[in-house]
């Protein structure tokens, strides 16, 4: 029982233990609070056992106000409702997550929280549960892809003593450099032979996916039989291509190896291997010495 019932319990019981010959006096009032006679003598007659019953009435009605307000101050903390997990957005694009709050005591709030920067809030307004709700926006940059954000919101009244709080509502949201999910993927092509022997020419490297993917997205990327690279002369890419749309095989670790591969004399000392818009090139180890540089 709050402090202050308790009080006003204990006044009655001692209202209660008032000899009969007890009388209403100034000093009585004073130590109730009670603003008038008539606050007791609520008939008008004035007499004692009135004044007892309407003092103890009134001491009542304190504690019982007293007790709400404590109610009150215990009231209960906002709460968010529950968000998917895990969001993807490209670079350049806006994600939109609609936040719904309930409160028992229907207060103000504001959403808080861990959040990246750029990010907004649109107006309150009623959705169709019936909760007031907020949309978080977010329009990451370019310098913001490649990175998993993890967001924490938290509701806090705005109009309450207390400014209590809500439990925090976590989700991970993926920024994507680019709309080309499959040219996201790959985050580095090398090429670490590159080697010419007995008139074919042999290369080997490895691909490095993006470190945002999943394991599963990642071994599933691996194992896929319709890969392809087209390789040209040059290392800038836009020479003579030696071979298009050649199919290539992705070891587990990521390694690749393109074999047998015919150039046409004279050909250039360097070559270029483009996979999925990456681009990687090296110099043809024991080429011809008049091959083009």
């Amino acid at each position: 029982m709050p402090k202050t019932a308790l009080q006003f319990s204990l006044a009655i019981l001692v209202v209660l233990a008032i000899t009969p010959q007890a009388q209403a006096t100034s000093k009585i009032m004073a130590e109730y609070n009670a603003p008038s006679c008539t606050t007791c003598h609520t008939r008008g007659a004035y007499s004692e056992s009135e004044g007892k019953a309407g003092l103890t009435a009134f001491l009542a009605a304190i504690a019982e106000a007293n007790r709400l307000a404590a109610a009150y101050n215990l009231k209960h903390r906002p709460t968010i409702s529950p968000i998917a997990l895990e969001w993807d957005i490209d670079a350049g694009q806006t994600i939109t997550i609609p936040l719904t709050v309930a409160d028992p005591d229907q207060d103000a709030f504001r959403i808080t929280g861990t959040l990246p920067s750029g990010n907004s809030f649109s107006p309150q307004y009623t959705a169709e549960n019936g909760l007031l709700a907020t949309d978080f926006s977010w329009t990451p940059t370019a310098a913001q892809a490649n990175k998993v954000y993890t967001v924490k919101f938290i509701a806090q009244e705005t109009a309450s003593a207390k400014r209590l709080f809500s439990a925090g509502v976590t989700a991970k949201i993926r920024v994507w450099p680019s709309a080309n999910r499959e040219q996201s993927y790959i985050s580095q092509l090398t090429i670490s032979t590159a080697k010419w022997t007995n008139g074919k020419l042999t290369l080997k490297g490895q691909v490095a996916l993006n470190k945002i993917m999943t394991v599963a997205e990642k071994a599933n990327f691996l194992k896929r039989t319709d890969l392809t690279v087209k390789i040209s002369q040059g290392a800038d890419g836009k020479g003579i291509t030696i071979a298009d749309l050649l199919p290539i095989t992705l070891l587990k670790s990521g390694g690749w190896t393109l074999a047998n591969l015919t150039l046409s004399a004279p050909f250039a000392c360097d070559v270029t291997v483009a996979f999925e818009g990456t681009k990687a090139a090296r110099k043809i180890a024991s080429a011809p010495k008049g091959c083009l540089k």
